[in-house]
């Protein structure tokens, strides 16, 4: 070491501050009879680097920069030694002041608070000033608000001589101010929102170095979860309850509170959703009744809703104008017009929900022109329209909803799941200025499980930042431990994208599991392994078999070890509570295991459909059997009151989920967007039969062979769906209607034979078959198969269990067919089954 160099051992950069001086000061006088040369040195500070660990010393992230020399005293012994000047505005709706804020992290660290004072003193005083906000910081920091292009929501750490300077052009920036400082120059972290989610150092002898730090937000909108403390500390904007949030009025599914039944349904029933020629009841209970959009009194009664919310609360800057959740529209004539049902599916009510959007912002924007009207897009209206002048309104957000496989990057090619999304939300990205995401950071019917997603955020909410997009808001749980993580690391990259997520996760093993952090880094990252290698497309609707997948015997035991081992190690009871966490939701995750296996080893030896059906009485009586001593023993989990931040709330997938046997009916349930389209047809299925030949046709007329399921006769109506048949170059002629009394489809899977099909089949030749549910029918049929067979005689019970049984004789017979995979092809009020059917050519 060179004579005279500044003595600053490696270690005192990870020593509290309080400490630092005094072991500066023995070290120093320690070190002399000790150093000859740099390799004394270099080894002498990774001793002390050791000592210091071993002390518990606080270690230094390197996730954002450490401050520097000379630190100045805040706290000696506890006692305070600086002071607050801040002139707190009045603050609306009981928001904490930035102030505040600052002061109860520091008694948290310190075991006190800074005194406060309104204007800065008179004369000097000892000990540094902390200027938090208003004129007086700003003029301590020796410029004026809008110089340094902070935003509303941006913020300046600046150390002036001793004194601190934190403040924002906005009290919002300023609050955003006051919880960086406390995170990255204290250390102090809020990983998740329940009891085990605050980290923060304790050191009486306080002391803080030179800062200087400026940022401000990456994304307009962030919003993950509803607690405002939390959601300030991480730097969200929506939620918060304080002023300059983004304040959204409603969250999502509001047509009905925009035009609210109570107070328009008995004067006007033509607002509300025509169905079957019938306006639906929008006040029944859990009604799910969209609007009417093409009536012009729809428009102006929302626009009347709209005017009325922003006179009670002129902070709003965007309102939800989105549909019910479901995807029955409005069948009148004239809206009619606006849903196209051979449409693909994602496009088929976008034109009519876009077109809605479009004239209620024309008429908003007269006499609110900065206030943003939100929209998502979702199932059938996911894709923008395809008419050419298709342009979204620069008042308009569009939501975009990516409600499928997160365990794979959105903009990935080999997910065919995100491949899709991807392409519909760049399709937006072309004719909407604004665009936003409604993410699945929580799915919901995952049912609680660990849900591994860093390695996708990481790459995701950079990506969206390329895009443009302007923000995010995704579902929220309370369960800490199968989400926690995620919206944690969700909420940091929303301000900053280009964060070092490896140092960030370091940060977070080390502060939030003390000496056991390596054996949680391990299982924290052996979920996100598995997950990848996983391969799968997590997560379906129904995806019990998924569940089964991903956590196999192997990868609980190994999470087990590495349980054991934290367990072992861990001495902090703050970090141990953590590990309780995680322990907790494995045992759910361990137990739901074997109850879902159990199902399973019944499925297996039972007869399976190759389409969706209702099991047999017995079989449902085997399910239950089987899993009732594993169902016991999980109720008891999830029932018991201290398990709640780490196993799932009830609800209406946890419901399915306790009940064996609607497990097994759901079991090869295979995805989540209803119709995939054609699996199997004619010509591909002589491709892979090469001694196969397309059959002779006989006489002038086949007969078509429906099968399906839930195709009913409805009483007092009469049958359920209509067939219409189109040759090209002809008018389509309906040629059936299907459902009889005498054979109730209801839950069932059948086969309906028109026969007589008046059809002159010619080899290479194609016909377009229409299968329609007219208005007033159920929701729910399914078309599994249709098939062109020779026109003879048959019992349509015996052609449906040779459909199912030997479904090799019945394609070798077909002069043309079109099978769709597992759930069938939707056809639905307004989403008919729409396929065709081609004549292969003889070879």
């Amino acid at each position: 070491m060179k004579k005279g160099a500044n003595f600053s051992p490696f270690f005192l950069s990870f020593a509290p501050p309080g400490r630092a001086r005094r072991w500066h000061s023995k070290l120093k006088a320690a070190r002399k009879p000790f150093l000859n040369g740099l390799g004394r040195a270099i080894f002498m500070d990774g001793l002390w680097l050791l000592v210091a660990l071993t002390l518990g010393a606080r270690a230094a992230s390197p996730l954002y920069p450490p401050m520097q020399t000379p630190f100045v005293p805040w706290f000696r012994d506890g006692r305070p030694l600086a002071t607050i000047v801040s002139t707190p505005p009045a603050f609306s709706g009981g928001a904490k002041s930035p102030a505040t804020i600052l002061n109860e992290w520091l008694e948290r660290i310190a075991g006190a608070t800074l005194p406060l004072v309104e204007s800065p003193p008179k004369k000097p005083r000892a000990g540094p000033l902390v200027w938090i906000g208003g004129p007086a910081a700003w003029n301590r920091l020796g410029c004026r608000p809008g110089e340094m292009d902070l935003g509303p929501e941006g913020y300046v750490l600046r150390t002036v001589g001793e004194d601190l300077v934190i403040t924002g052009e906005t009290e919002l920036g300023t609050v955003f101010g006051v919880t960086a400082f406390v995170e990255h120059a204290l250390s102090c972290r809020w990983f998740w929102t329940g009891p085990t989610g605050l980290a923060y150092p304790e050191d009486a002898n306080l002391r803080v170095g030179q800062i200087d730090e400026v940022s401000r937000p990456a994304f307009r909108i962030r919003w993950i979860g509803s607690h405002p403390d939390w959601g300030a500390f991480n730097r969200l904007n929506v939620k918060l309850n304080r002023p300059g949030e983004f304040r959204i009025q409603w969250f999502v599914h509001s047509w009905l509170r925009l035009v609210p039944p109570s107070q328009y349904w008995p004067t006007n029933p033509e607002y509300y959703a025509q169905v079957g020629g019938v306006r639906q009841n929008p006040t029944a209970p859990r009604a799910q009744v969209n609007l009417c959009t093409s009536n012009p009194g729809t428009v102006a009664a929302a626009a009347k809703t709209i005017d009325e919310a922003l006179r009670r609360d002129p902070g709003i800057r965007m309102i939800s104008v989105d549909p019910m959740d479901t995807q029955q529209f409005c069948q009148c004539s004239a809206c009619r017009t606006l849903y196209d049902a051979r449409a693909p599916y994602e496009r088929r009510a976008s034109r009519l929900v876009f077109d809605f959007t479009r004239r209620l912002a024309e008429q908003v924007g007269k006499t609110h022109p900065n206030l943003l009207l939100k929209t998502i897009a979702y199932h059938t209206y996911l894709a923008p329209p395809e008419t050419p002048d298709f342009r979204v309104p620069d008042t308009v957000m569009i939501q975009f909803c990516r409600f499928m496989c997160h365990n794979h990057a959105l903009d990935d090619p080999a997910c065919p799941e995100n491949r899709y999304f991807n392409r519909h939300l760049l399709e937006w990205t072309h004719v909407a200025r604004n665009i936003m995401m409604y993410e699945y950071y929580y799915k919901v019917s995952w049912c609680g499980l660990p849900w591994p997603i860093v390695h996708t955020l990481r790459r995701d909410i950079p990506y969206l930042h390329r895009l443009g997009v302007s923000g995010l808001a995704t579902q929220w749980c309370a369960n800490d431990a199968a989400n926690g993580l995620d919206f944690y690391v969700a909420a940091k990259l929303l301000w900053d994208p280009s964060l070092d997520v490896d140092a960030l996760l370091e940060d977070f093993y080390t502060k939030a599991y003390g000496r056991a952090a390596a054996p949680m880094k391990r299982f924290h990252q052996r979920l996100e392994n598995a997950a990848m290698a996983s391969g799968l497309h997590l997560a379906n609707q129904r995806p019990y078999r998924q569940m089964l997948a991903l956590f196999s015997g192997n990868l609980l035991e190994a999470l087990n070890s590495d349980l054991t081992e934290a367990e072992n190690l861990v001495r902090n009871p703050r970090a141990a509570a953590r590990i309780r966490l995680m322990r907790t939701n494995w045992a759910y995750c361990n137990q739901l295991r074997p109850y879902l296996a159990a199902i399973q080893s019944v499925l297996r030896t039972s007869p399976h459909s190759r389409w969706f059906a209702a099991l047999p009485k017995d079989v449902k009586t085997q399910v239950n059997q089987a899993a009732a001593p594993s169902l016991e023993r999980l109720k008891a989990i999830l029932t018991n009151p201290d398990n709640q931040r780490a196993v799932p709330h009830h609800d209406g997938y946890m419901e399915i989920l306790l009940s064996p046997e609607r497990v097994a009916d759901n079991w090869n349930y295979p995805g989540e967007r209803p119709d995939h389209g054609v699996v199997l047809d004619k010509i591909s299925w002589l491709a892979s039969h090469p001694k196969a030949s397309p059959p002779n046709a006989a006489g002038t007329t086949v007969a078509l062979w429906i099968y399906g399921n839930d195709l009913d006769w409805i009483k007092g109506t009469g049958p359920e769906h209509t067939v219409t048949m189109q040759i090209a170059g002809r008018k389509p002629r309906r040629i059936a209607k299907i459902g009889r009394p005498d054979r109730a489809g209801d839950g069932r899977n059948l086969c309906f034979i028109v026969p007589h099909v008046p059809l002159e089949p010619k080899k290479g030749s194609a016909v377009r078959f229409v299968i329609d549910n007219p208005p007033g029918g159920p929701y729910a049929s399914k078309i599994f198969a249709l098939y062109l067979m020779p026109d003879a005689p048959r019992d349509e019970d015996e052609a449906g269990k040779l459909i199912e049984t030997r479904p090799e004789v019945v394609r070798a017979q077909a002069l043309a067919f079109a099978e769709f995979g597992y759930m069938g092809s939707p056809a639905n009020e307004g989403s008919p089954t729409d396929v065709l059917l081609k004549i292969p050519n003889k070879k």
